[in-house]
């Protein structure tokens, strides 16, 4: 990530999220100059989704791109977390 380019701002956001037991993580990417997304929106959707957010960190890098981090835990560990309800309501937050 050191080497920052005007081109690799095209490939942003970079939205990645893991699964495993009942923890998720959610690993996102943006350009500062994308539309603005704050913590606590992300936040916001974990918690709906069922999940207590146990990490959350925002990063900004170089005045150039915003990495944010948020880690959570199910609730009700029976029923889970699903992933791909949390990935399409970050996506509609970010674009």
């Amino acid at each position: 990530m050191g080497n920052y380019s005007e081109r690799s701002s095209s490939l942003l956001p970079k939205l990645s999220i893991y699964s495993r037991d009942s923890t998720i993580e959610m690993n996102l990417i943006m350009d500062l100059n994308m539309k603005r997304v704050m913590l606590h929106e992300l936040v916001s959707v974990f918690e709906e989704e069922g999940a207590q957010v146990m990490n959350a960190n925002l990063q900004n890098l170089n005045d150039r791109m915003i990495i944010y981090t948020i880690v959570g835990q199910a609730i009700i560990c029976r029923i889970g977390i699903d992933p791909s309800r949390i990935e399409e309501r970050v996506r509609d937050l970010i674009f």
